[in-house]
């Protein structure tokens, strides 16, 4: 188990179904509690997400992981579950480019303004387009998220997936 400033992998699933991990710090809990802060965009999952603090527990099926239960509670559950709302929510696109070199410094650009956290999941490949998942400000709508993303310089073209 990490201490402090160090990343670790914690586990996300509902019920066992859908497990992954993601990286997370450790935050300041109370005694015999383990609070942590998803420091990635689970692509599994549209809550927790990035920035998102939950409480963990020694994983039974996972011996040594720390996991999230998401234990078959809606979204509207697992977002009052939360120890502290991040105030983002998850957006995923397809895309397709000319050049999927230019991922970095799209990814980087995206960035910018500190609204939209992108995070890659699969380039394209094969005729099929990638996928970027994106933990978004609450107050950025799905439409302008879009627009922003359809301005990018870099010859990357984007189709909302979720949410619709």
């Amino acid at each position: 188990m990490s201490h402090g400033d160090e990343l670790m992998k914690v586990l996300i699933h509902d019920g066992g179904v859908d497990t992954e991990t993601t990286w997370a710090l450790r935050v300041p809990s109370p005694p015999g509690r383990v609070f942590v802060r998803l420091d990635n965009v689970p692509f599994l999952h549209a809550k927790p997400t990035l920035g998102d603090v939950i409480e963990v527990v020694q994983d039974p099926a996972q011996p040594g992981f720390l996991s999230f239960d998401k234990a078959g509670r809606s979204y509207d559950e697992v977002c009052s579950a939360l120890v502290e709302d991040s105030g983002r929510y998850a957006v995923i696109v397809t895309y397709t480019c000319e050049d999927s070199q230019r991922f970095g410094a799209l990814a980087a650009w995206i960035r910018e303004g500190g609204e939209l956290h992108p995070e890659g999941a699969f380039g394209p490949r094969d005729g099929e387009p990638g996928t970027m998942y994106l933990a978004v400000e609450a107050h950025v709508e799905p439409d302008e998220v879009m627009a922003r993303l359809d301005t990018n310089g870099f010859g990357y073209r984007f189709s909302l997936v979720h949410p619709v």
